[in-house]
């Protein structure tokens, strides 16, 4: 999708007769437009998905802090139950006889790094409309690691799930590739799919509704460069004399290539400010280009906006200045009460079900898959803290609207002012520049506590 201007110029053939004529030559100044060419080629090979993710800063950033909020922000719990009711007194008493089925769950659990497992799982079901990882076994035939299998069409690979004709029921899964096919079965993968409307297993992905927007932005990107250039150096219009100079059929060529150094020497010359030598009288003209720059990052601006509303975050979030507190405290509510619980209330479930939990008890307590489960292991997401948002969002966005930049310069400080702060957050926005001060709590340091 690359809009980049080639180098230097396209020639046109002065040469259309022979004898006493004139030309008027295009030259377009050198820029650095190869370099950005060269950045955005380098994507080409994947997957339009992935290179939108990579390319386009604000879906990046909207679909990051949407899977945090899912998959870490809160953290959660793991809680024992029985498979049968039971009243209160006999509960505690028949729980304590598989206490340490919890304590084997939640070592698991530790050891292939769930947490962010599920957090990459959402940005995978952003973009593909599903995420699948391998359980990787060790020598007792218990979970040590979770491998990411590839859910799009990348180098001919791709995660497909395997339906009864009949029932439509999911048998498992296979990987077609040249060396042939890779099959799996149910149990041998944890699998989510976003939003599987027609039941075939492949859900949707976020991304379809998004395409134009992300080209559009994508086009722009590149532009940007090539329109500074442009403001700083314009084009140049050079009209040539070539009167005098007779050009026959054995040195027409030689001659041509001759000019075309010259007007090749004579931009390069304009672009660097330095002296030009010719031989041939030139004529220059300036062809000043009007960007109307304001118009342009306007609709930069409306491009991103389409991306916030679509995943419906919290515009504070993604550094908007201008949002009042109760506009920030609304916002806020309904993404982690609407968007955010609806995902993880679908993430619960399968991990609830034989492909995770209830595969874990089963090999805690020796049980085949015939046998009926005596207890069961339940995900509890903990409560995200909402409760002094309209505060924490005053503090930060004062600090940006006093003239220092944290929101977009520091949003790690940002979020830790707004009480939003996460290690899994700051791993995925890929923080920089990060103040560590004696009184602010490490990336390592959260973690370790949410972990506790």
């Amino acid at each position: 999708m690359s809009v980049v201007i080639r180098r230097l110029f396209a020639s046109l053939n002065p040469f259309s007769g022979r004898g006493n004529s004139g030309f008027v030559q295009l030259v377009q100044t050198v820029s650095d437009e190869d370099k950005l060419s060269a950045h955005f080629d380098k994507f080409n090979g994947l997957p339009d998905e992935l290179k939108y993710y990579k390319t386009v800063p604000m879906l990046r950033r909207c679909i990051d802090i949407l899977a945090g909020y899912v998959a870490s922000a809160g953290g959660f719990d793991t809680v024992l139950e029985p498979a049968f009711s039971l009243e209160e007194q006999q509960k505690d008493v028949y729980l304590q006889k598989y206490s340490h089925v919890k304590a084997y769950v939640d070592e698991i659990n530790k050891k292939v790094n769930l947490d962010h497992i599920l957090f990459v799982a959402c940005v995978k079901m952003c973009l593909y409309g599903k995420a699948g990882f391998k359980k990787v076994l060790d020598s007792t035939g218990v979970p040590c690691r979770l491998h990411v299998l590839p859910v799009a069409n990348s180098d001919h690979q791709e995660l497909q799930p395997v339906l009864n004709e009949l029932s439509k029921e999911l048998e498992g899964f296979k990987i077609q590739s040249s060396d042939g096919a890779i099959e799996y079965k149910v149990s041998d993968v944890l699998y989510f799919v976003n939003t599987d409307l027609s039941g075939n297993w492949q859900g949707i992905s976020d991304l379809d509704e998004l395409v134009p927007v992300c080209i559009i932005y994508q086009i722009m990107q590149q532009s940007t460069p090539y329109m500074l250039k442009r403001m700083r150096n314009p084009y140049v219009v050079a009209s040539v004399d070539t009167s005098g100079r007779m050009f026959s059929e054995e040195n027409v060529e030689k001659e041509k290539d001759a000019l075309q150094k010259q007007l090749k020497a004579l931009a390069e010359g304009i672009d660097s400010g330095s002296n030009v030598v010719t031989n041939n009288k030139v004529a220059l003209e300036m062809v000043q280009l009007k960007i109307d720059l304001k118009a342009f990052m306007d609709y930069d601006d409306k491009q991103e906006a389409k991306i916030i509303s679509y995943f419906g975050i919290p515009r504070f979030l993604v550094n908007e200045p201008n949002v009042n507190r109760a506009t920030a405290e609304t916002e806020f509510t309904a993404f982690v009460e609407g968007t955010v619980a609806v995902k993880q209330r679908y993430i619960k479930r399968v991990l609830e079900s034989e492909t995770w939990y209830d595969m874990l008890v089963r090999k805690c307590l020796g049980l085949s898959d015939e046998m009926v489960l005596p207890v069961k292991i339940k995900h509890v997401w903990r409560d995200i803290d909402m409760g002094n948002v309209k505060e924490k969002v005053d503090a930060a966005v004062a600090l940006y609207g006093n003239g220092l930049g944290i929101l977009g310069e520091h949003p790690d400080l940002a979020m830790k002012t707004a009480g939003l702060y996460t290690s899994e957050i700051a791993k995925c926005i890929q923080l920089k520049h990060q103040k560590a001060t004696k009184d602010q709590t490490t990336p390592t340091q959260l973690s370790r506590n949410q972990n506790e």
